[in-house]
């Protein structure tokens, strides 16, 4: 599968350094430059890279500000929930020198004791990005996730956060090492209200 990965207009340098650490950890994915692009546009371009969902990185006072998911066919363009309001983020760069090879598998793993919406999300994720869920936790002691894990490169781990709804943290499989990118949540709106643009 692939996904398109893009920003709103006018992004800042620390939305599209998002969207560049993103295409770096899901597998498929391909950045592109927004530019003037309107979303029919955007929708055509996801087409055009023979993919049928686009991540949309929006910019709030400076820095990336929601997240937005848009599914596409050959028919049809629309919304999909949830939107994810960010509470900050924290960039690959920002982890340290690390070594993140091209990812072939992602899997999406939250774990059975967390909160309600943790595992919507989890499992809204896990659909849009057409990745197996797992429950449990990126221990590597722990022998049932490890088993679990076998054949994945990266999972994607919706984590508590002390302060927000959730924190989605991108960790290598191979070492249990986050990578990056960290993208706190600081809410989420599951009946998207939102109109195209033109």
């Amino acid at each position: 599968m692939s996904v398109l990965i893009t920003t709103s207009r006018r992004p800042t340098r620390r939305t599209r350094s998002l969207c560049n650490d993103l295409a770096k950890v899901i597998p498929g994915a391909i950045k592109v430059n927004r530019g003037k692009m309107s979303i029919k546009d955007v929708a055509a371009k996801t087409l055009e890279l023979n993919a049928n969902v686009a991540i949309i990185v929006s910019v709030y006072r400076g820095n990336p500000g929601k997240i937005w998911f848009l599914h596409v066919t050959e028919n049809s363009y629309q919304w999909i929930p949830p939107d994810i309001l960010l509470a900050g983020v924290k960039l690959q760069r920002e982890f340290g020198r690390i070594k993140i090879p091209t990812p072939h598998k992602l899997a999406i793993m939250v774990s059975k004791e967390a909160e309600e919406e943790q595992k919507k999300l989890a499992e809204a994720l896990s659909k849009i990005l057409e990745s197996p869920l797992i429950y449990g936790s990126p221990n590597r002691k722990n022998n049932l996730t490890k088993y679990q894990t076998k054949g994945f490169d990266i999972i994607l781990y919706i984590d508590h956060d002390p302060q927000f709804k959730a924190a989605l943290k991108f960790i290598q499989t191979e070492n249990t090492r986050e990578i990056g990118p960290r993208i706190r949540i600081k809410k989420m709106f599951w009946q998207i209200k939102r109109v195209f643009e033109t």
